[in-house]
Formats: structure tokens, sequence, C-alpha cells
């Protein structure tokens, strides 16, 4: 499945400085869209009052909720640092190293998206269109 022309959840070839912020873009809206519909859902759960069989629906809910939170966590990880290890490559870097550094102090990223990439073809890849 490829999202913003690029397959989200690659380690090899090269992506350009605008794919990298448009991807981050995307995971942040989409990131904010499901934990506010998870708010909305538990404001919605009815309160326990009503009985135990309402709070065992809203323990699984819950338990649900906070599954599909971690679930969408890990693929963001991956995601993420398949674009990390992607816009390294860009600028003829080993992704490996940029991902360590974005592991320890997260400022690398950062950077990443803001160094030009090459426009020669490296071992990574050919050169941008």
């Amino acid at each position: 499945m490829k999202i913003l022309n690029i397959e989200p959840i690659s380690f090899k070839g090269r992506i350009t400085r605008k794919t990298f912020w448009l991807a981050n873009a995307l995971l942040l809206l989409i990131s904010f869209a499901l934990y506010f519909g998870f708010l909305l859902i538990m404001l919605l759960l009815p309160d326990d009052s009503s009985g135990n069989a309402v709070v065992i629906m809203n323990l699984v809910v819950i338990i649900m909720l906070v599954l599909a939170i971690f679930a969408f966590w890990i693929i963001s990880l991956l995601v993420y640092a398949s674009l990390i290890i992607r816009r390294a490559h860009d600028i003829n870097s080993s992704g490996i190293l940029w991902l360590i550094g974005w592991f320890l102090i997260g400022l690398p990223a950062f950077i990443l998206g803001l160094i030009p990439g090459k426009d020669k073809s490296n071992q990574y890849g050919s050169a941008r269109q």
C-alpha cells in the first residue's frame, strides 16, 4: 500500500524533505484524530451506577482502546523509523546512525528534515526526478 507515493514501512530507497515532512504531518494528524476519537468514546461511556454489566462493558471498551493505541504506536514507530532511514539515505548517509540518534535524543530527525538531499544517484538509490 502506498501513501504519499511511498511504501509506509520500507527501509530501502530515498525520500525527499517534502515527503518526509508530509508523512510526519500525516502521522500527527492521524494520531490526533485517534486520540480525540478515543477520548470522545471514553466520555460517552455510561457511568458505573447502572450496575455490574455496565462496569464490565466499560472495562472491555477501555482495554480495547488501550490495545488499539498501543498497536498504532508500534506501527507509527516502524513508519517513523522507515522515514528517518530513507531520509538519511537521501543525504547519502547511513540510516542506522540517524535512527540511533533519534532514539537517544530525538533531535536528529528534525535535522534530517532540514538537510537538502543529494541530486546524484548514491548507494541507496537513484537521483530524484
